[in-house]
C-alpha cells in the first residue's frame, strides 16, 4: 500500500479512495440492517442502560430520519457572539459585499 511509516497516505496517492463494497457483503449488511435498527430501539428504550446510550441512540434514529443539524456559525467580531444561521450568513454576506462597493465599512 502507498502508506508512510505513521499510516498515512504519501502525498500523490492515486488509489482513487475508498474501494466499493464487494456485493455480496453489502447483501449481508442490507439483509441485517433491520435487526440493526431494533437494537438501536431496544437501547433507546432500556431503562437499565445508562442515559449516554439512550441518548446516542435516539440520535442516531433522529439523525437517520430527519438528518443532523444545521451547525450554527459564530462571527464574534461582527455580531457579538449571535448564532447565525446559513441563511442569516448569506444574507450578511450581501450585505458586507453591498458596502464594500458603496465604500463602506
Amino acid at each position: 500500500m502507498n502508506l508512510t511509516k505513521r499510516g498515512y497516505f504519501k502525498p500523490g496517492n492515486k488509489l482513487g479512495g475508498r474501494k466499493p463494497l464487494d456485493l455480496d457483503f453489502k447483501a449481508l449488511l442490507l439483509e441485517q440492517s433491520p435487526q440493526a435498527l431494533q437494537t438501536i430501539i431496544e437501547i433507546m428504550n432500556n431503562p437499565k442502560a445508562s442515559n449516554r446510550e439512550r441518548l446516542e441512540a435516539s440520535k442516531i434514529i433522529i439523525e437517520r430520519v430527519y438528518g443532523k443539524p444545521i451547525i450554527p456559525i459564530v462571527d464574534v467580531n461582527k455580531y457579538s457572539g449571535i448564532q447565525l444561521t446559513i441563511k442569516n450568513l448569506r444574507e450578511s454576506l450581501n450585505i458586507y459585499e453591498c458596502e464594500n462597493l458603496k465604500g463602506g465599512n
